[in-house]
């Protein structure tokens, strides 16, 4: 079994990140870490620049584990692409970033952690940012 960590360049990626990071160590399970980019806009905030990426890997290897990073470019749905990869690794939890959305933006848009949270065959953990 492996923990899932679904990571985007913000306070709530990093946040995923520490979360995930201790589950991975706490239990001893090995660690994925994925970003993925919709579409081919890599301005999206989603995406990670390899700069990014090697920042994720520092921070994992100071603790003294060993981390999968990956990403996935050109993607229709960051949840879908998420939910796929827990099933396959299998993963025992996945760990997603909250933000905060507004009322109209709850109702208007869809949330990719709340697909995440609401269609996974394993446990999720949706960790917030402090907001201070």
């Amino acid at each position: 079994m492996t923990v899932l960590v679904s990571y985007v360049p913000s306070a709530e990626g990093y946040v995923a990140l520490g979360a995930g990071l201790r589950a991975a160590k706490t239990t001893k399970q090995p660690l994925v870490v994925l970003n993925v980019a919709v579409g081919s806009n890599f301005a999206e905030p989603t995406f990670a620049e390899e700069k990014d990426l090697d920042a994720v890997r520092a921070r994992i290897a100071e603790e003294g584990l060993e981390v999968d990073v990956r990403q996935v470019t050109g993607a229709r749905d960051v949840a879908e692409e998420v939910l796929k990869l827990a099933d396959s690794l299998p993963a025992s939890l996945i760990v997603v970033g909250l933000r905060r959305r507004s009322a109209v933006g709850k109702l208007l848009l869809g949330s990719n952690a709340q697909h995440i949270i609401l269609s996974a065959n394993c446990p999720v953990l949706s960790i917030r940012p402090d907001p201070s």
